[in-house]
């Protein structure tokens, strides 16, 4: 599986709720990414892809980071996402990506990116 760091991108959506804690896509922060419905997945993928841009790769020295894409693809990517990621939230895995687009070599070993990286690995198992 090739890890969300490859996707996401969001427009802000309209609050459902006066006091929910909004994310920097606009979602609930809180809300469970296994839960998230095809509008939502839209929603995050536009805001990454603003955020990431086109695909392109990054040399690492003894790795290369590949991210970035189109709303389609991130969408393609993120359809049947693995039940081991439930415990991560829209605010976790934008926090990944916003490591990604800032430092993409530092996003594998990075704190805010390792507990997707490990449930996509439990995922695929």
């Amino acid at each position: 599986m090739k890890p969300f760091l490859s996707l996401f991108a969001c427009a802000a959506l309209a609050a459902c709720a006066g006091d929910v804690d909004e994310s920097a896509s606009g979602l609930a922060a809180d809300q469970p990414i296994t839960e998230l419905t095809d509008v939502e997945w839209t929603a995050l993928c536009e805001w990454s892809v603003g955020l990431l841009g086109e695909e392109r790769s990054v040399d690492c020295g003894d790795s290369t980071v590949t991210f970035g894409g189109s709303v389609d693809e991130c969408e393609a990517e993120n359809a049947e996402v693995p039940e081991a990621c439930s415990e991560i939230t829209v605010s976790d895995l934008e926090a990944c990506i916003e490591v990604l687009a800032s430092t993409p070599c530092d996003a594998l070993t990075s704190a805010e990116c390792l507990p997707f990286l490990l449930c996509s690995i439990r995922g695929d198992s």
